[in-house]
Parts: C-alpha cells; structure tokens; sequence
C-alpha cells in the first residue's frame, strides 16, 4: 500500500512575477523623479518678521540696492526691507531660504534660547577699543551693509545699479610663479597685502561633514585699502578651486570695481586679482567669493568612529595654526591681519558646532555664530561633535567666562571637576597677569579624540584637549595641556606676533606662563626650576639641528620642535636675572598697548621687556639667543683670593666653536661658593671676558639650578676643590648641583674643550682619580675619566673609539707612561 506525498509548490507563475517586477521598477521610478524635482525645483522665498527674534534664521541672501532711486523689488522681498539714512547708497534686503528649530541638547533650548540674545551685544559687555568696534567705518561715511542690528549669514551683494559691462570685465585666467613682490617678510612689516588688510569677514560652510574630507561654502571680505593699489590679493593654497568668480563693490559709491585678472602664485600660495583701475587709499572694498571648494590635507583634523564603536565620539576640527587657514578658504592669511569674523556651518544631523563665539541660531543641520572681536586667521576656528554632550558652569565671578566642558557620552561629570577648577584658576591668573579680561562670556572646552602628535588646540573661545589627557588626571601633562590652551587665549590670540619668524617668542611667554600656572596646583613635579631643567637638557640635546629660534619656519610642528623647550628657558632667565616679577610687568605693558590691535613685531617685544626691566640688558639677553642659532659654553676661572675671570664661547651645532667673531650672549649667573658666609652675588655676563671681584673660598659655583641656557666649565683647580668636598662627609655638596656640574664637564671632555698645560698635568689626573673613584659619571665619560679602564673588557673599545681622540687624556696617557729605553744592538 502506498502513501501519498505533498509535492512542492512550484511557487508564484511567471506571469505573476512580471507583474510585480513592472511594479517595483515604476516606484523606483516615481521614487528618482521625485528626487529629481526637488534639487532642481526652485525654493520659494519666505518673507521673514525680524520681530519674533526667537526664530533662527539662515542663509540669507543680501540684496543690495545700490541707490536710493532704484526700481523696486519683488513684493515678497519688500515685506523684508530693512531702510537706511536717505544719503546711504545702500538698501539691504535679506531673503532667507528656511526656518529653523533650536533642537540642540534640547535639555538646555530654555537657557540657550535665553543667552542667544544676550551674546548678540556681548562686545558691549566688554571693554574693546573704540576702533575695534566699528573697524574703520565710523569715520568716513561709509554705507557697507551693516550687521550690528542682529547677526545673520553670510551677505552675498546682488548689484541693481553701477554694474560694468561683463565684456569690458572680462577675466583672463593665468598662472604665475612671481615671488618678488609677495615676501612673507615685507608683508609682514608694511602691514598690508597688495595695498589692502581685512576688516570683516563674511563666511559660509556650506558643506562639511565628518565623514567626507570636502569644505564648501561662500566668503565675503570687507577689506581696507591703506595704499594705492590696482589689485587684491588673497592667500589660498592650491587645494582651495573656484575662485575666479569674484565680484567687488566700492562701499562709497555702490559701484562694481572690474576685476580683470587673476592669477594664481602657487609657490607663495597667493591668488591676485587685477583691478581696471586704480583704487585710492582710505577705500573700504566688499570683495564677494560666490563659492570655493577646498579638499584641505592640512588645516582640519577629523576622527571618525568606526561603526561598531557605538560609544566612541566622532570629532572635525580646525587646527589653522601656522598658514593653513588659507588650505581651508580664501582669506589674509598672516599674523599681522586683524579681522572680525562671522560664521555659518552647516552640518549633519545629530552633529553639534562650536566655535569662537556662542552660537547665535541653530537648527538640525546648520549654526551660525556671534561675531568674533578682532583676530588674526589662525586663531579662527570652528569644530563639529557627534556622541558628545556638555555641561555648563556658570562664572563664580563676573570676572570670568561661563565654561561649558563637552565630552563623550559615557564620561561622568565627577570626572571632570578638575577641568572646571583649574579651567577657572587658569582663566584668573591670566587675568591678573594681563590686567585683561577673557573677551568673550563663554569658554567651550571640548574634550576629544585628537590626532596622536595634538595634545590641545585652542582658538579664541573653543579649547580641545586630548581625550587621553582628561582620562589620565593623575600626570603632570594632562593639568599642563590644559593650562598650556588657556594661556593662548591671550598670548596668540589677544596679543600675537605679526610675523611667523616670530612664533617662538608667542609660544615661549605661552609655555613659561603655563608653568607658572600649573606650579599653584597640586602637583608633583610641577616646579618652575624642576621644568626649566628638564626643558634646558631636552632642547641642548636638540642643537645639533642648527636652527636659530628666529627663523622662516614652514611648519609649527618645525617651529615647536625648535623652540618649545627652549624658548620657555630663556623666560625664566629673564624673571631669574632681573627679578621674578620681571614677566608679569612686561605682559602688563604687552597687553596695554597691543590688545586687540595690530600685532607685535620683535622690536616692540625688546621695547616693552627694556621699559619693563629698566634696563636694555633685559632686551639684550633676548636678542642675543633669538637672532642666532646655538649657546654659550661659559668657563669660569677660578683662583683663591684672585679676581674671578669669566669668559664665553660661541656653540654652534652642539661644536664649540673657536672663532670669536660672533656678537657675545648676555648671560645671568647666580655664582654661589663655600665661603664661611655662604655669599651669593648675581652677575651679567655680557663680554666675551671680564673679571669679577675676588672670592675669599675653596671653590665657587656658577648657576647651581642649571636654570641658565648654557654649559658651564671650570679651572682645574675649581674642579679639584669640588672634588675634594664631594669626597669630605663633613662638606656638603648637593647632589643635584654634583650631577649638573659632572654633566658638563663630561659633555666638554668628550667634546675636546680642556686643554692641558705641562704645568696643570698633574692637577688634572689628580682630578680624573677623583672623579673615578666616587663614581660621578658613567657611559663614555666614566671610562675615559678613569684611565687605568682604558686596558679594561668594559672600556677598550671607548678608549679606541672616543677616548684616544681627546687632547686631554692623550697628553695625560702620555705624560704618564713608562718610558721605553732603546735597546742596544747585539
């Protein structure tokens, strides 16, 4: 008997199966059509009441009637009209695409809708010069469309009157590699940049996202002509396009000023745009980038979590620094320019921006931003969030700054209680020290996943620290980065250099500060002279690099290898020279006279630093570290009851030299001896030689906190007292000052400095017997100081191949060896 068995559907017929593929082709279909209507259906204008000021607004669109008789607009422009005086040659119209809502951190839209209108007149709040305020407009008349009544995007001039013939501004691209004419260094010095400097800047991002290394958007540039000139040139690097469609306006007449030319100087990173005329000094311009795209591999950072890590935060940032605004967008790109600036990014969702000032609207894809006071470009930045939330402490006192700390989800706020404390003490301190307040009422500190070599940066208003920075509280580096930041709120961004060969002065004064501050904390290793000695060994380890401190640095990686360690030293010589309260006068006199205006160059450094020391061996001792490259190796003559004879030599590459030719450095010693009275005295070397008073003692030694930038030798007869104390228990020598002193000895031994006399052999290998047997020195120098290790396992092959080359231990060798008699003939 068989059983019956279900056989398999055979499942949908073929006809079926046409049917439904027809169907979802037509919906993929309708589905592309749609799409394709909206990007290229034209957005409707919205009329916008400026009444309800709780709306935020964005992208606007300014159009500019250049005259007071000119045709009227469109109905749905006029709702918007804002009117000006009747002699104004301007009306502006601003037509805006969208509304937005305020949907960021929605636990805190009551607060933040609150300031929003509070920051609007923040400059009014703080104390700015008068010509800060209106930057060069106030004066003259001049009828610029103006953004003080409430802060909105980029302006974008539509001309109705005065416009000239395309055909006669027809523009002709070439390219150039002229270089003659566009020196960093005259630049710098004039103080303008074909002629013009900026006034206000006008910048749209239209187009950045975390995940795409693309930077789009729009610029307008109010720029000052200080020279009579035919032509406006701007930085941009190569990786910046699409700048040739330019069009600028006289805010005078409201006429276009034909643009002829442009040409770009690829070496000097400059694009100039030829004028058909000639645009008169005192002439305030509106330059108009309708669009640039820039694919920036410098200038912006970005760390993006991957997708399998959930919690981890993803981060863009700007890191400007040393000429790479310009690998960004089209702008005067030196030190030595001031500018206000404003600023709209648009962004993701789920994205949050921050910039140098609170943000004035904000919605789920864009952010506009208060204006900036005046700063140079560097200092500007802007950055984006995703998986990050803040929290926000308001000032203890009206002093000081509300201080928001953004950070990653997962991170507890009692973590970070030591970032808000020091935050606040860093922000106090420097106010003191500068008599001048933080400029804006909000400081951001963004803690995030930086690029390995960025422990921090830190435009005007936005600090980033290093994630594994705040993690680890327990190092002197995380306290350090922090404060570091904080200190270049005012030393690079108040106050900053006006030329790139100057960096290492700004980032010296920034990182001595920095150690001022952090030795208040409670901290191990966080004193002043413990970190002057570790940054003097790090940095005369570095001189074989041959680089002078004042120098055409490329980078500020090249620069902050140069000059980060010893830089700072040459601060502390200062307050240890000439008194501790010499820095803090000084900064008082920097900040008094350059704050929020014009940059300083090197030669108002020397100028405050002499005012404030009251004496120009202050500015001395400066100029002679920072104008050349190398140190002086001092040798201090020391005889019983004789005078004390100090001389100095040149080292240049880590080589002492012998040629003396070279201006002498101006050193501060502090000379400390083993007289009964213990006496200190302080002297200036400032000659190549020069004799000081005798000293009644055994011994003396110069600079015992090894504070001062140079290498100190000594006679043999100096060198044999100290060896004579280190080995009576009854004589105490610190064994910090033994390790100093031995460390320069060892370094001038091998380095072929001593020179032996017929008379001094003796004293030398009476010295060399004593060293060896209480141990002082290890490595190359511990087995030639002992010359009985030369036969040694250990030491023959550094005997070979170090020892034998030093003109004092081949005089002594010898000196000291067993004669050989000639044998006679059999």
């Amino acid at each position: 008997m068989t059983e019956d068995v279900a056989k398999p559907s055979k499942g949908p017929s073929r006809a079926l199966k046409a049917v439904f593929a027809a169907l979802c082709l037509a919906l993929l279909l309708v589905v592309l059509s749609a799409v394709y209507a909206l990007r290229i259906a034209p957005t409707p204008a919205i009329v916008v009441d400026h009444s309800n000021d709780s709306t935020p607004l964005f992208e606007p669109l300014w159009v500019a009637n250049l005259s007071t008789d000119a045709p009227p607009l469109a109905s749905t422009v006029l709702a918007t009209t804002r009117n000006l005086a009747s002699h104004y040659l301007f009306s502006l119209y601003p037509v805006f695409y969208s509304h937005f809502h305020n949907t960021f951190d929605d636990h805190k839209n009551a607060d933040d809708n609150r300031r929003s209108r509070d920051h609007l007149d923040f400059h009014n709040r703080r104390s700015f010069p008068v010509d800060y305020l209106n930057p060069g407009l106030g004066e003259l008349g001049i009828v610029c469309p103006s953004h003080r009544e409430a802060l909105v995007p980029l302006q974008k001039l539509r001309p109705l009157r005065f416009r000239v013939s395309s055909a006669v501004c027809h523009r002709n691209i070439s390219h150039s590699s002229r270089s003659d004419q566009w020196e960093e260094a005259a630049v710098s010095a004039s103080g303008h940049l074909s002629g013009f400097r900026p006034l206000l800047y006008h910048l749209n991002i239209s187009s950045v996202s975390i995940a795409t290394d693309t930077v789009a958007g729009s610029i307008s540039i109010r720029v000052e002509c200080v020279s009579d000139s035919n032509a406006v040139a701007l930085h941009a690097d190569r990786s910046v396009g699409e700048i040739d469609d330019v069009s600028l306006w006289d805010c005078r007449t409201g006429e276009e000023i034909c643009v002829i030319r442009s040409t770009h100087l690829l070496a000097q990173q400059i694009v100039v745009f030829e004028l058909a005329s000639t645009v008169a000094s005192g002439s305030v311009l509106e330059l108009s980038v309708s669009t640039f795209q820039s694919r920036p591999s410098v200038g912006i950072y970005r760390n993006r979590a991957a997708n399998w890590e959930r919690g981890r935060a993803s981060t863009l940032g700007t890191v400007f620094g040393m000429r790479k605004a310009r690998n960004v967008f089209p702008c005067f790109d030196l030190p030595v320019f001031q500018a206000e600036m404003e600023l709209c990014v648009s962004h993701t969702r789920g994205v949050h921006a921050r910039s140098n000032t609170p943000a004035v609207s904000t919605s789920e894809s864009a952010t506009c931003f208060v204006r900036t006071p005046r700063i140079p470009s560097y200092v500007f930045g802007f950055s984006l969030f995703s998986r990050l939330h803040s929290f926000e402490r308001p000032a203890p006192s009206t002093e000081l700054p509300v201080v928001e700390v953004v950070v990653r989800n997962q991170m507890d706020i009692s973590g970070l209680e030591w970032v808000f404390n020091e935050t606040f003490q860093s922000v106090e301190r420097m106010h003191e020290m500068t008599g001048v307040r933080f400029p804006l009422e909000k400081l951001s500190v963004a803690v995030a996943p930086l690029p390995e070599p960025l422990q921090g940066v830190a435009p005007l208003g936005l600090v980033t620290i290093q994630e594994s920075a705040v993690e680890y509280p327990m190092y002197l580096r995380s306290h350090s980065a922090l404060a570091h930041e904080l200190v270049h709120q005012w030393v690079g961004d108040v106050v900053s250099v006006a030329s790139w060969r100057d960096i290492c002065l700004q980032e010296g004064l920034a990182a001595y500060l920095e150690w001022l501050i952090t030795s208040t904390f409670p901290l191990a290793d966080s004193d002043v002279d413990g970190r002057c000695r570790e940054a003097k060994t790090v940095a005369l380890q570095r001189e074989a690099q041959n680089i002078a401190l004042r120098d055409a640095f490329r980078e500020l990686d090249h620069a902050l290898g140069s000059c980060a360690e010893k830089a700072p030293v040459l601060f502390h010589m200062l307050d240890a020279g000439f008194g501790p309260k010499l820095v803090p006068r000084f900064l008082r006199l920097l900040f008094q006279k350059f704050a929020y205006q014009k940059a300083a160059h090197f030669d108002d450094w020397i100028d405050l630093l002499n005012d404030a020391a009251k004496t120009t061996l202050a500015g001395d001792l400066l100029t002679s570290y920072f104008s050349r490259p190398g140190y002086p190796l001092v040798h201090v003559d020391f005889r019983p009851n004789q005078p004390l004879r100090l001389s100095q030599r040149l080292v240049v590459g880590d080589v002492p030299s012998k040629n003396g030719s070279a201006a002498p450095f101006v050193v501060p010693l502090e000379i400390d001896d083993n007289s009964a009275e213990r006496k200190t005295r302080f002297v200036v070397l400032q000659e190549f030689e020069q004799a000081e008073e005798p000293v009644a003692a055994s011994w003396v030694v110069a600079d015992p906190l090894s504070t001062t930038y140079s290498r100190i030798v000594y006679s043999v007869e100096n060198y044999n007292g100290i060896a004579a104390c280190v080995a009576d228990r009854g004589c105490d020598f610190p064994k910090k000052v033994l390790k100093n002193v031995v460390g320069d000895f060892c370094w001038a031994l091998l380095k072929d400095v001593f020179v032996a006399t017929p008379s001094e052999a003796d004293a030398w290998l009476r010295l060399l017997q004593s060293f060896a047997a209480s141990k002082v020195a290890s490595g190359d120098c511990g087995c030639c100081i002992d010359v009985a290790s030369r036969h040694s396992r250990h030491c023959k092959w550094t005997w070979v191949d170090r020892c034998q080359k030093v003109s004092l231990l081949k005089t002594l060798t010898t000196s000291k060896a067993p004669k050989r008699t000639p044998r006679g003939r059999s």
